[in-house]
């Protein structure tokens, strides 16, 4: 299930306030979130080649501010494992160290566990010999554990209930496309009923695309069904220039050859950045504004990532919002 890595990370960034206050709300609770996270994968430590964990890194580093307390500035390790591995309490323990020793502030690992089994939960690194005693006990998130509560999850606005949702429609649709249709399709309308802006269906639907992926055959039902409901709701988010493009986009990267796909890569890696910046800024919007109005929206939606970076900059010195605000950055 290593296809599943890749997404989550990406979903993890463009929504790690709302991952943490889903998987993790005693954490949540504590967190200035009116201060900036920050992520550092950049800056995570690179395993030796000889190194136990191998050549893997770790998934995803935050930075986040405490609201009390003496240790203000925190890091946040996340692992996400979506398959069995006797190796994981050794990984945790091995990168939070490195992390510690890197940054010299305190380091909170978390483990999100995607894998189908109910007796696997790694959820400590230890070992004694003598006097000596080393013990590392880190919060596990299990999946499958929240299809338990099924109508919480299709309640929930959180985007990480949609993403657990399809994580685990994933899981039990294996072999049964059929019904992997109907659940991606289910999944997928649920999107447009939960308030959600278009950057955020967008990005969420990617997630959903990915990990409920469907043969041929049926990719084309799931497209002609899709298109009516967005007619219907006259919200033509999904089936419109974003989606194609990224279809397009893959086929045209494999055709290319590596030097188009990595140029795709950094492609993707600014939308992310403006998706992010994208979703702070709607987040200073609903503290000003709730609920925000729509031409704020299309403001936002059409601003490129050095424009959103800029009325972030706006906002936090306080400016207010008019008409000279929503002037593209000329810097």
């Amino acid at each position: 299930m290593q296809q599943f890595d890749s997404p989550w990370k990406q979903i993890c960034d463009l929504f790690f306030p709302q991952l943490i206050a889903f998987y993790y709300p005693q954490a949540f609770e504590d967190i200035d979130w009116t201060q900036p996270h920050q992520s550092l994968d950049k800056e995570l430590p690179k395993p030796d080649r000889e190194c136990l964990t191998g050549n893997r890194e770790a998934d995803k580093l935050f930075s986040v501010h405490l609201k009390s307390g003496e240790e203000r500035l925190i890091y946040i390790h996340i692992e996400f494992q979506h398959q069995f591995d006797p190796d994981l309490p050794l990984r945790m323990f091995v990168y939070n160290y490195r992390i510690f020793d890197r940054h010299q502030k305190p380091v909170i690992s978390l483990a999100v566990l995607g894998d189908p089994s109910e007796q696997w939960h790694p959820d400590c690194f230890e070992y004694e010999q003598w006097d000596f005693h080393l013990k590392m006990v880190y919060p596990v998130i299990k999946l499958i554990n929240c299809a338990l509560d099924a109508e919480a999850l299709q309640a929930s606005t959180n985007p990480f209930a949609i993403v657990t949702a399809a994580h685990l429609a994933a899981l039990q649709t294996r072999d049964n496309p059929n019904e992997r249709l109907r659940q991606k399709f289910t999944l997928t309308r649920m999107l447009y009923d939960k308030g959600f802006t278009k950057a955020e269906i967008i990005a969420l639907f990617k997630f959903i695309d990915w990990v409920l992926d469907l043969p041929t055959n049926l990719e084309s039902q799931f497209k002609t069904a899709l298109s009516q409901f967005e007619g219907e709701r006259n919200m033509e988010y999904i089936t419109s220039i974003e989606r194609l493009g990224r279809a397009e986009g893959r086929a045209q990267g494999r055709a290319e050859g590596r030097a188009q796909g990595r140029a795709e890569g950094r492609a993707e890696e600014r939308e992310t950045s403006r998706l992010q910046a994208l979703h702070l800024l709607h987040r200073f919007l609903k503290q000003r504004r709730n609920p925000i109005p729509q031409a704020w929206i299309a403001n936002s939606e059409c601003a490129d990532s050095k424009t959103l970076h800029h009325w972030l900059e706006m906002l936090a010195d306080g400016a207010e919002i008019n008409e000279a605000f929503w002037q593209h950055a000329d810097k």
